[in-house]
């Protein structure tokens, strides 16, 4: 059975296409986009499409799923369909679950149960040490076998460089990128927001912009030296942004960064008074 949806505004950023059109799908691959298209058989699925985006599905590269150990907050299913709600087909789970994420065993458990009850496309990422501990490394080339397409530590960095090095090289043999939370605990202490007046007018411990940028400069020249493709995710700082810019302006492309909305749009003078909220 075909799917005709009309009337929609059509937006794929690879074949530079945003118009309002329909589109056209049998068993589930596009045949054809243009205007006025008809169905191909009475047995047809029509969508009304008109003030809605018609788009291929997002992929999600940093989710967390909570599964298994911690599903009181989330899961497979949960999550998975929470994400197919807003459009998201794909997504990449984070490994700090209870127990971490860091063999082709734990691997494995999310890859059958997403099969059985997810709504989408779930990938699970590996820690970079078991545990996440930082302490040995994690089964990487066992893990790249049983699928796992990405290495992240998350919510930590591995603040051992050398074997934060070993984890790189063996990720660049295996062809697995490494998705990097930039963060030296040992400069973070108990800060809570940014170093800066504010923090010292609510009398609260300051996270200082080295505490991101020590880590993002460390793991960049790990990365240009052993080869391996690293991704720093929700950057905040003036000096990653630098850095960013000089390897860009060097021509080093296995290097990326991206940011949080939040990060735009708010600073610490929103923070009015000490409360979370």
């Amino acid at each position: 059975m075909g799917i005709l949806i009309r009337g929609g505004r059509v937006v794929d950023a690879a074949a530079q296409i945003d118009k309002i059109a329909d589109v056209y799908l049998d068993e589930g691959v596009i045949q054809k986009v243009g205007e006025k298209l008809e169905a191909k058989d009475k047995d047809d699925k029509i969508i009304d499409a008109k003030g809605l985006v018609v788009m291929p599905g997002l992929v999600d590269l940093h989710v967390h799923f909570r599964d298994p150990g911690q599903t009181e907050k989330e899961d497979i299913e949960t999550g998975s369909h929470a994400a197919a709600r807003g459009g998201v087909t794909t997504v990449v789970a984070m490994p700090n679950t209870t127990p971490v994420i860091d063999s082709p065993d734990r691997a494995n458990y999310v890859k059958n149960k997403a099969a059985q009850v997810s709504a989408i496309h779930v990938l699970q990422a590996g820690a970079m040490t078991k545990g996440e501990l930082g302490e040995e490394l994690s089964d990487i080339a066992g893990m790249a076998a049983a699928g796992v397409p990405v290495l992240s530590e998350d919510g930590k960095s591995v603040m051992d460089a050398k074997l934060c090095k070993e984890a790189m090289t063996i990720a660049a043999r295996c062809d697995l990128p490494v998705l990097d939370h930039c963060e030296d605990i040992d400069l973070r202490g108990n800060g809570c927001m940014n170093d800066d007046e504010n923090a010292r007018r609510l009398r609260l411990p300051g996270i200082s912009n080295a505490v991101e940028d020590v880590i993002a400069a460390t793991d960049i020249i790990l990365a240009c030296e052993t080869g391996a493709r690293l991704h720093l995710c929700h950057c905040s700082t003036k000096g990653t942004a630098f850095m960013m810019k000089a390897l860009s302006e060097a021509g080093i492309t296995n290097v990326t960064a991206e940011v949080c909305p939040h990060h735009f749009i708010l600073t610490s003078d929103d923070i009015e008074r000490d409360d979370p909220n």
